[in-house]
């Protein structure tokens, strides 16, 4: 299995080299490197007028439209490494959600959930389908309450590993602040012992990525509404597949009971089998129906 988070693969690319900018700027390096991977699956991202500014979509590939939405405080460069393996098969709309990866408000402004649902919003209006809809935790509650909002779309709905069932998580396994933060949210995302150790100039590139201030508006903006969907996730109105990784510490796969089909299990992915399985998420993707 290939364990690879963002920041571990720049790291093998490196061949074990530790350059000065890595050393000087290590959130501008993963960055680059992010920002790498997606254009060399699907080109440079085209931007529009957004719900905050500029809006970052990433598409290539060839057939039906399949959707890849990501989740908190991720961006469309996590989908890099699956990208390529659906493109033969499927069209691809990959975006930075409002406020991640390339779209705006940037790290120091204000963002809310709204913010969100209006850019799915934008990227579908003219959208025809059929649409295969796929949200990875809080993505995969974005395109769940899309499709509810949504009765006469031709949608299906793919919700890998999705904030669907409330669960109290604390703001520090979401948006780390210390190196041990961190580690702690990498067991919840990976499970123990299934991450590589990070050299500490890495960990704390990926603090400066993730304790930003967006981040936790957006946060304490989703934890003052009443935006989880439980057992009304049993019936989305289209035809819904539900995709598990396991261990997952936010989302259990007990959360799955909601849902009135049962899960496909990827065992041994965690919450975020598009770095941990590209390959098994793929083939799981392409035979979802």
């Amino acid at each position: 299995m290939k364990y690879v988070l963002i920041g571990v693969g720049a790291l093998l690319a490196l061949g074990g080299a530790v350059t000065v900018p890595w050393l000087v700027a290590p959130a501008a390096m993963l960055q680059v490197v992010q920002l790498k991977g997606i254009e060399k699956a699907l080109g440079e991202a085209k931007f529009e007028p957004g719900p905050r500014g500029d809006f970052a979509v990433y598409e290539g590939g060839e057939g039906p439209t399949m959707v890849l939405v990501h989740g908190f405080g991720d961006s469309a460069s996590g989908w890099s490494q699956v990208a390529p393996l659906l493109t033969d098969s499927h069209r691809l709309l990959v975006p930075d959600l409002p406020g991640s990866g390339l779209s705006s408000p940037g790290p120091d402004e204000d963002l809310a959930y709204n913010d969100l649902e209006r850019g799915l919003e934008q990227l579908l209006v003219d959208e025809e389908g059929p649409i295969t809809l796929v949200g990875n935790s809080l993505g995969g509650m974005l395109v769940a309450r899309y499709a509810l909002s949504h009765p006469d779309d031709d949608l299906h709905v793919v919700l890998l590993n999705g904030a669907i069932v409330h669960r109290d998580i604390p703001n520090a396994e979401l948006v780390p602040s210390t190196r041990e933060e961190l580690a702690v949210k990498n067991e919840r995302l990976f499970g123990e012992g299934n991450l590589p150790p990070l050299p500490g100039f890495m960990q704390d590139g990926l603090l400066e990525m993730q304790d930003q201030h967006r981040y936790r508006a957006l946060l304490a903006d989703i934890n003052g509404q009443n935006l989880w969907l439980g057992e009304q996730a049993k019936d989305l109105g289209h035809p819904t597949t539900t995709i598990w990784g396991t261990p997952d510490g936010f989302f259990p796969v007990e959360d799955t009971a909601v849902f009135s089909d049962a899960p496909v299990l990827l065992e041994g992915c965690g919450h975020s089998p598009q770095y941990t399985c590209p390959e098994r998420l793929a083939e799981a993707l392409l035979a979802a129906r």
